[in-house]
């Protein structure tokens, strides 16, 4: 007797493809703002291949049904701020298009990770190039940008990022 298991994957729906032949994104637009609220915050650690590590906070601001408004400022380890702050704004489509990926170069998974914000069921987006890669770890339950990127040229890290906290601002 033969017995087949099928292992279900939960990726994002269908309905969050943007263009043929692109994977689904993790989250629609609709999500991304209904998560990014006035005074929602993300703290990310950079770790730059050339560089010091550095930390990015990014804050939305002013936000309408449409266009996404944020700030963000870049601060050394000791939390000492990097130049000024910016303000930027980007519609609601555009951030989620950000984590459009092609099929043919990108390899979709899921992943549970081990972060600083505790376990998280992860989209591992895998996306290939003649240089190298660059991976991203989509947290399931965090409609934004990822929690955890790296980088890669060959076999070399270019550049890697971690989510160090996400919610409201402290």
């Amino acid at each position: 007797m033969l017995f087949v298991v099928a292992l279900w994957l939960q990726m994002p729906p269908k309905s969050h493809v943007l263009q043929e032949g692109f994977h689904p994104t993790p989250f629609s637009a609709e999500q991304i703002r209904s998560a990014s609220v006035e005074g929602h915050c993300s703290i990310l650690l950079m770790h730059p291949m050339d560089g010091d590590a550095f930390l990015t906070k990014v804050i939305f601001r002013g936000s309408d049904p449409e266009t996404a408004v944020f700030e963000s400022q870049n601060y050394d380890l000791e939390g000492n701020p990097m130049g000024a702050a910016q303000t930027g704004s980007a519609s609601w489509a555009d951030l989620q298009g950000h984590a459009s990926f092609p099929i043919q170069s990108t390899e979709l998974s899921e992943e549970t990770i081990d972060s600083v914000m505790g376990k998280k069921a992860c989209w591992k987006y895998v996306v290939k190039n003649a240089e190298g890669s660059e991976t991203f770890w989509f947290a399931k339950d965090h409609p934004g940008p990822p929690i955890k990127l790296v980088s890669q040229r060959g076999e070399l890290t270019q550049t890697s990022m971690q989510m160090l906290m996400i919610g409201q601002e402290p």
